[in-house]
């Protein structure tokens, strides 16, 4: 089990990466499946804190495309949240 932690904890920031480059594209769906993929991954690995703040992510882009500016900042805050947790596991 250490090994599939640490390969997790290993791809974090490659799967932030990607996430980010997704909102800098506004690829709204790709954001979306990478925060479900952290959130699950997450909780499972023992990190629910970063599971939650994924979900966060998740939950803002479950109604659809972002088109106005509260939820574009909305979001861009949330990815940052989830971002520095995601620094914090890998420390």
């Amino acid at each position: 089990m250490r090994e599939l932690v640490s390969l997790f904890v290993t791809e974090i920031p490659e799967r932030m990466e990607r996430m980010l480059d997704a909102f800098r594209h506004q690829q709204w769906e790709n954001v979306h499946r990478i925060a479900h993929q952290l959130k699950g991954s997450s909780a499972g690995y023992g990190f629910p804190v970063v599971g939650d703040a994924a979900a966060k992510v998740e939950d803002l882009l479950r109604t659809g495309p972002v088109l106005d500016d509260e939820r574009l900042t909305a979001l861009a805050d949330s990815i940052k949240n989830l971002a520095v947790l995601c620094q914090s596991v890998r420390a």
